[in-house]
C-alpha cells in the first residue's frame, strides 16, 4: 500500500538537507518518505578581500569561504543568525547574532552604530554572488562604510531522473525552500509539474519567486529559520488531514 504521507523534498545542498532531515525526523518520525536532491552546488571563490574592522555574514557557507582566504584574528563577526553565528565562533570570530534576515541585521548594526558601538573602521560583507538584500550599499548609504567581498558562487544542478518523473504524477510534495536563489531554481524544475505542491518557503521574498507555481498550497515561514520552517511544514501535513 502506497505511503499517504506527502514526500519531503529537500533542495538545499546535501550537507545542509541532510542536517535538516534530522531535524524533520525527530519532529515527524524516522520512517517518513525523504529525498535529498540538490538544486545547487557551493563553488568557493578567492577573491582579493579590503581590510576590514569587521565581518558581516549572512549565510555559514559565507563564512567557511571566507576563512579559506582571511583568518578571523578574533575580529567581531555580524551575522544574520545563530546558525551563521555558530560557524563564525568555530572560525573564530567573536559574534554578534542578528535577527534571521538580511533587513533586520542592517538594523542591528546601524542601532549600535548609533550607539557608538561599533569600531571606527569600515566592515566587509562576505557573501555569495546573489544577494537577496544588499547590506553593504544600505549600510554605506547610512553613513557605515561598508565593503563587500563575493567569496562564492551556487550554481545550479538539474534534478535527478527519479525526482523529475516524481514531480509528473499527482501526488503531494512536501517542499521547504530556504532563499529566494533556491525558488528561482526550483521554479526551472517545477513549472509544469503535475505533483501537488505543499510549499514552506522561508520568507515572503522567498514565496513571491514562487508565485508562477499558482496551483501550489502556500504556508510561509512566520520568522527566517528552521524551526519556523518546521512550523510551516505541519501546518501543511495538518490541513492534508494526517
Amino acid at each position: 500500500m502506497p505511503d499517504p504521507r506527502p514526500t519531503l523534498l529537500l533542495t538545499r545542498p546535501e550537507a545542509q538537507s541532510r542536517r535538516f532531515a534530522h531535524l524533520f525526523a525527530a519532529r515527524f518520525g524516522e520512517d517518513w518518505p525523504t529525498i535529498v536532491a540538490p538544486l545547487m552546488e557551493t563553488v568557493p571563490l578567492m577573491p582579493p578581500v579590503p581590510d576590514a574592522e569587521a565581518l558581516i555574514f549572512t549565510s555559514e557557507t559565507g563564512v567557511s569561504s571566507f576563512a579559506h582566504i582571511q583568518p578571523a584574528r578574533g575580529r567581531t563577526a555580524y551575522c544574520v543568525g545563530a546558525r551563521t553565528a555558530k560557524a563564525a565562533q568555530e572560525a573564530g570570530f567573536e559574534t554578534v547574532v542578528g535577527p534571521g534576515d538580511g533587513s533586520g541585521l542592517a538594523d542591528l548594526i546601524e542601532g549600535l552604530h548609533r550607539q557608538g558601538a561599533l569600531g571606527a573602521g569600515p566592515l566587509l560583507h562576505a557573501h555569495g554572488a546573489k544577494v537577496a538584500f544588499n547590506l553593504a550599499k544600505h549600510l554605506t548609504a547610512a553613513g557605515i562604510e561598508t565593503h563587500e567581498a563575493i567569496v562564492y558562487e551556487q550554481m545550479p544542478l538539474g534534478l535527478p531522473r527519479n525526482v523529475r518523473a516524481l514531480l509528473q504524477v499527482p501526488i503531494p510534495l512536501l517542499v521547504p525552500v530556504f532563499s529566494p536563489l533556491t525558488a528561482d531554481f526550483f521554479m526551472l524544475q517545477a513549472r509544469d509539474a503535475e505533483a501537488q505542491l505543499l510549499l514552506c518557503p522561508i520568507s515572503q521574498a522567498t514565496a513571491d519567486r514562487l508565485q508562477g507555481l499558482s496551483w501550489a498550497r502556500f504556508e510561509v515561514a512566520k520568522t527566517p529559520d528552521s524551526g519556523a520552517i518546521l512550523d510551516a511544514l505541519e501546518r501543511q501535513i495538518r490541513a492534508s488531514g494526517l
